[in-house]
């Protein structure tokens, strides 16, 4: 999630061994509460034959509460719902099961967060937030918001585990950490001390760049050591978003930093680099302090290679070049050195789609190529060539196209929701509201996938988007990890 938020900010601005943590792999143990089943009553003095029967449903087994929590996921269910019944009933399941309530709460924060971030500069919503919350999701003072549907928002986004933080001033909704801390000794100690990790920060505005350094590794080790799927996604995710802390840093003030390499920020750096040189992060370090950057797209370059992929996954970006003067690509090739086929495969890929948009130009034409999703599962790229239609106007074609990492083939919205065509074109169209003509593009993003169409005019396309909670009655719960 994280990084898709990131992903505007550098448009705007143009752009391991830890010590003394004992992360034990034996998870502890909360007992489930005892639940009562009903029994019949035996009277010792009467036949068999004259005992009534009480309870014809004896013996039918009685859901668990945590069967109860996966009944509520459902498509009319929101994360507000699960919220509460986590409030009342995690402290009575077990470790593993309330983990899973947190990983299915935070796929379902995730339409809370889109409805949000499409209403929180309308007038009602951001008037009650700076007004009446008083600029922050204060509870306590939710019920004073006169408007009955932004009530119903707020209150929402609290009962579902939510705050409200500011980027560049603009208000977005996110998990709320805290919240999630209070139920800290009853998870795991991998999960917990992640738990507690991004509780301190979020109650912490300004901490030292040393101390958030040896945070960053800690977070490699445990991203290295763990085998759960759910503890690797937000592993990443706080890891990734504490890398953007340093390199990138609020409102992009460190963009520079190893332009001139000379500020206090840059000594505190390669301090901690000496110090931590088995580190993947020191690593990076190194690699920006030896590069002689003239602007600060160069380092920002690497962050992104460094952000792309986990540790685990033996992929990286490199520049495509071309031989042909006329022709700036702006694509990048993708690299392995175990996966060289399925690097392959990726690469051809984009390039056919490549060729799909240059036979849509004139010949003459100048590329870019963003990714805008990765993990170590899929990528998606976006290819954009500009050209001119006429000699006085500047046209553009566009394609996204996610590929399947376990493969390199890119994958439509149709094998993603293991349907055919015709059914894939169907659900989207009536989860989405749209109409799409033929099958869109998939797009993945960090909160779900974007689907995108073109129009008769090569610049023109239909976009929709679906959120993870939206694709629960299509893919499993792994699926939905991200």
């Amino acid at each position: 999630m994280y990084r898709q938020f990131f992903i505007v900010i550098i448009l705007i601005f143009s752009l391991t061994a830890c010590q003394g943590i004992d992360l034990s792999d034996s998870p502890k143990v909360i007992e489930k509460a005892t639940i009562p089943s009903a029994e019949g009553v035996t009277d010792t003095n009467s036949k068999p034959e004259e005992i009534p029967e009480i309870n014809p449903q004896a013996n039918e087994t009685i859901p668990t509460l945590f069967e109860g929590y996966k009944a509520l996921l459902t498509a009319d269910t929101t994360a507000a719902d699960l919220g509460n019944y986590i409030k009342d009933h995690i402290e009575d399941v077990s470790t593993q099961e309330a983990e899973e309530m947190i990983q299915w709460l935070i796929i379902y924060q995730t339409d809370l967060y889109q409805h949000y971030l499409y209403n929180a500069y309308e007038s009602p919503y951001l008037d009650a937030l700076n007004d009446t919350l008083g600029g922050v999701l204060d509870p306590t003072k939710i019920n004073a918001i006169e408007n009955d549907t932004v009530r119903a928002t707020y209150q929402n986004l609290s009962d579902g585990f939510m705050t409200i933080v500011r980027y560049e001033e603009s208000p977005y909704a996110q998990t709320d950490w805290s919240a999630i801390a209070a139920y800290k000794d009853l998870f795991s100690e991998e999960f917990a001390y992640l738990v507690n990790l991004r509780d301190q920060y979020a109650k912490t505005s300004i901490r030292d760049t040393y101390d958030i350094a040896e945070d960053i590794v800690i977070l490699e080790d445990m991203i290295h050591r763990t085998n759960n799927p759910f503890h690797f996604a937000q592993l990443t995710d706080f890891h990734d978003e504490l890398v953007n802390d340093l390199i990138i840093g609020p409102e992009g003030i460190y963009i520079g930093t190893f332009v001139g390499k000379s500020d206090h920020h840059y000594n505190h750096l390669m301090t901690f680099a000496g110090d931590f040189s088995h580190s993947d992060f020191a690593q990076l370090l190194y690699q920006l302090d030896g590069g002689d950057w003239s602007d600060f797209r160069g380092p920002l370059d690497l962050y992104d290679h460094y952000t792309a992929f986990s540790s685990k996954k033996d992929f990286y970006w490199t520049p495509t070049l071309s031989s042909d003067a006329n022709v700036d690509l702006g694509i990048k090739t993708l690299n392995s050195d175990t996966q060289a086929e399925i690097a392959a495969s990726a690469n051809a890929s984009i390039q056919d789609a490549l060729n799909e948009l240059i036979r849509q130009t004139n010949g003459t034409y100048a590329g870019s190529m963003n990714i805008f999703y990765s993990d170590d599962a899929y990528i998606t790229a976006y290819l954009s060539l500009h050209y001119l239609k006429t000699p006085e106007e500047t046209t553009y074609v566009e394609q996204a196209l996610t590929i399947d990492l376990s493969t390199g083939k890119a994958i439509t919205i149709a094998e993603y929701l293991s349907m055919t065509a015709e059914e894939a074109l169907q659900t989207v169209n009536t989860l989405t509201d749209s109409d799409f003509t033929q099958l869109p593009n998939l797009e993945f993003t960090y909160n779900g996938i974007a689907l995108r169409a073109q129009k008769s005019d090569p610049s023109e396309t239909s976009y929709a988007e679906l959120s993870l909670k939206d694709l629960v009655p299509y893919l499993s719960l792994e699926q939905l990890t991200r």
